[in-house]
């Protein structure tokens, strides 16, 4: 894309204004919300859809989530590749359909790889998987990287350059944030993130424009929070949110919908990281079904648990437990 010029002015949402002028904000808002309600109300139609499913519509904030190292950024190239594929290309994508109909743009920001190979290996594997020849430039194609900005910074550096780049694309823009909570100095602050969400609020009410922002989950196994007050708060305030993982003990990865606010929620989607690809493929139903049973069949240390008060009367021999154990849950004594 071209080359922008901008001075570092500062936001405007920071600076305090005079409550007259709030007053003014209210009303103005009122009449919109009066002139419209007056008139039939027709819903945008989704950008994209999974498997023939809708899961993202314009003007909304989505999430994708998952522990570290599940392909939470491969899944968002994929996103990209769809919404940027050539129209004679045949890679699957997952099942992603972007719609023809939107005229969509995408402004990448990433915030944890380095510039040097990481990250502009992530971006030619997008060209490459929607169709492109990773030499050309794409019109409708921008990509950022915030690693040089100072965290304390981000926040309104960020801000800022959507402000301009908003001069240069005046049709739909899905902004790319991986990953959010290096956007601001501390996504466990209540102020900050929320000050960080109104941002997002006013650009998706305002201007044509959607987020989808991925966020590192909580450490620990039984942890399925995203991050901090900001993980919390945006998930609240999300469309869509897609949780990402392992199927327990396998390398399969599993695409849940854990919120769908515009559509019913998609069926998971079941896929796995391909060496020769450089990114997800879908698996086919028999790697699937052989991940779910294996599963099936493993004896967690819950379900032991649960299950102990209810053989453990009376004098029993170690091997009676392991014998009705090994029965019920259907595995091999040393899993036991």
């Amino acid at each position: 894309m071209a080359a922008l010029e901008y001075s570092r002015s500062g936001s405007d949402s920071i600076i305090k204004k005079p409550k007259k002028e709030y007053f003014n904000i209210i009303l103005e808002t009122r009449d919109y919300i009066a002139e419209i309600r007056k008139k039939e109300i027709t819903f945008s139609e989704p950008f994209m859809w999974l498997n023939g499913d809708p899961i993202f519509y314009p003007n909304t904030i989505n999430v994708i989530q998952g522990k570290t190292g599940v392909h939470k950024s491969r899944l968002v190239q994929d996103i990209c590749s769809a919404l940027l594929k050539k129209q004679n290309c045949d890679n699957i994508l997952l099942g992603l359909l972007a719609n023809n109909r939107i005229k969509t743009n995408v402004l990448y920001v990433d915030t944890e790889r380095n510039i040097k190979d990481q990250f502009p290996f992530a971006v030619r594997q997008i060209f490459l998987r929607a169709g492109h020849d990773p030499a050309i430039d794409l019109d409708n194609f921008d990509v950022i990287s915030l690693m040089e900005i100072d965290r304390n910074d981000r926040f309104m550096a960020l801000e800022e350059y959507i402000g301009e780049i908003r001069k240069i694309y005046t049709e739909h823009i899905v902004i790319i944030l991986d990953v959010v909570t290096d956007c601001i100095n501390s996504f466990n602050d209540p102020k900050e993130s929320m000050s960080f969400i109104d941002m997002m609020n006013r650009f998706i009410n305002k201007q044509a424009v959607t987020f989808i922002c991925l966020i590192h989950e909580n450490p620990g196994n039984g942890s399925e929070k995203a991050r901090g007050h900001l993980g919390t708060e945006i998930t609240n305030k999300a469309s869509t949110v897609i949780q990402i993982g392992f199927e327990k003990e396998t390398d399969i990865v599993k695409i849940n919908f854990t919120k769908c606010r515009n559509s019913k929620r998609p069926e998971p989607t079941f896929a796995y990281y391909s060496e020769s690809e450089k990114g997800l493929v879908l698996a086919d139903n028999k790697l699937v079904r052989e991940a779910l049973d294996k599963n099936r069949d493993r004896a967690t240390v819950e379900q032991v648990v649960k299950e102990l008060p209810i053989i453990l009367t009376g004098d029993k021999k170690r091997t009676d437990i392991y014998a009705h154990l090994i029965e019920e849950f259907n595995c091999s004594e040393k899993t036991i």
